[in-house]
């Protein structure tokens, strides 16, 4: 039986690229689609997931024919030792624009390319530009039921320092009243304690930096924060002035302006507060669960319709 076998990247870190490949993988399988991620030896998970991981211990795994193999924007090793092979489907997933020129899309007929997908309207706007091709489909990446703003909100400012560790400092020089609010770091926890910080914390400052979509802040707009700080490019795809309080890179005192005018508003609590967080709660839910399970489901029976397949022949059962 035939599989959409989905590759990891080499992973030490908590990820939200790798998140969203296992997501995809439990969908399809939750819709009784045959789906795995094959994994590098090394490579390691933080976060609880029902996808069946396979370890590539001894090099590539020889699939079934009739296989899509979905590797991401940056692989080419993979990639190449398979593009030889005419029973299988070649796919690039990309999740980030600012990446993809170091894998197998920058020499698409090499590598016998078959389709690209990606996870925004950014990503697939610079692969039609980049790249010449005409029509890139979108499956946006989810945001989770878990996150949810919790009953009460506290004078907090949630942020994820991996990117701009050094910029966080800077912001609490220059707006000397934040030092009344906690600061808290979002950085190496579980999902569960992310979305509980989120759920408790007034505010998020957005640190995105080349981010293919930035799901952090929409993660954190379903759980009722107010957002301020940088859209990072991919963050175009959803950032509204209703919604946030959004900055292109480097526009440091701006970010510094909009903190404090989100701290100001949440201290408030008046109409424009209320409206804003509405608005977020909107955008977020334009991302739900729900919706990129449809959007999932619709890319790859047509992409079965198209390779002159039958649903039927990805249907799960008990091996590979």
């Amino acid at each position: 039986m035939a599989v959409i076998a989905y590759f990891l990247p080499v992973c030490n870190t908590p990820s939200g690229g790798v998140k969203v490949i296992l997501q995809h993988v439990e969908l399809l399988r939750a819709n009784g689609i045959n789906a795995v991620a094959f994994a590098p030896p090394n490579f390691k998970y933080f976060l609880e997931t029902s996808a069946p991981i396979i370890f590539m211990n001894e090099g590539f795994i020889k699939v079934p024919s009739k296989s899509f193999l979905v590797f991401p924007e940056v692989e080419r090793t993979a990639v190449e030792s398979v593009s030889a092979s005419d029973d299988i489907y070649r796919v690039v997933f990309c999740q980030n624009h600012y990446e993809m020129s170091r894998g197998a899309l920058s020499d698409a007929k090499r590598f016998r390319l078959h389709d690209v997908f990606a996870c925004s309207d950014v990503i697939a706007e610079a692969i039609c530009n980049t790249f010449k091709v005409r029509n890139v489909p979108v499956v946006p990446a989810p945001v989770s039921k878990i996150f949810k703003p919790l009953e009460k909100k506290l004078r907090t400012i949630a942020f994820m320092p991996r990117k701009m560790p050094d910029l966080v400092e800077r912001l609490k020089n220059l707006i000397p009243e934040s030092s009344l609010w906690s600061w808290i770091p979002i950085d190496g926890q579980c999902e569960e304690d992310v979305a509980r910080i989120l759920g408790y914390a007034s505010v998020f400052l957005s640190l995105s930096h080349r981010e293919g979509l930035g799901l952090p802040p929409l993660e954190a707009m379903a759980a009722g924060c107010i957002i301020a700080g940088f859209h990072g490019g991919g963050g175009r795809s959803y950032a509204t002035a209703e919604n946030g309080f959004w900055h292109d890179e480097g526009d440091i005192i701006g970010v510094a302006k909009s903190l404090r005018r989100s701290i100001n508003l949440s201290d408030e609590k008046t109409d424009p507060f209320s409206q804003m967080i509405d608005e977020g709660r909107r955008t977020a839910d334009n991302f739900s669960m729900d919706k990129v399970e449809k959007d999932l489901l619709m890319y790859w029976r047509s992409r079965i319709r198209i390779a002159g397949r039958q649903e039927s022949d990805y249907q799960i059962h008990s091996g590979l």
